[in-house]
């Protein structure tokens, strides 16, 4: 048996890797981080 939310995180995934170009998107991504190409920014605050 899965919780609520273990099953709501494989749908999420499964939907995630079904989909070529978003995987890929994500994978450079995730390749672009651990190789530190990436830049912080400020949020700034709407009123």
């Amino acid at each position: 048996m899965l919780s609520e939310e273990t099953y709501n995180n494989l749908m999420k995934n499964i939907y995630v890797m079904g989909n070529k170009e978003n995987y890929d998107w994500l994978m450079k991504g995730k390749a672009q981080l651990e190789n530190g190409q990436y830049s912080v920014h400020e949020l700034s605050e709407v009123e």
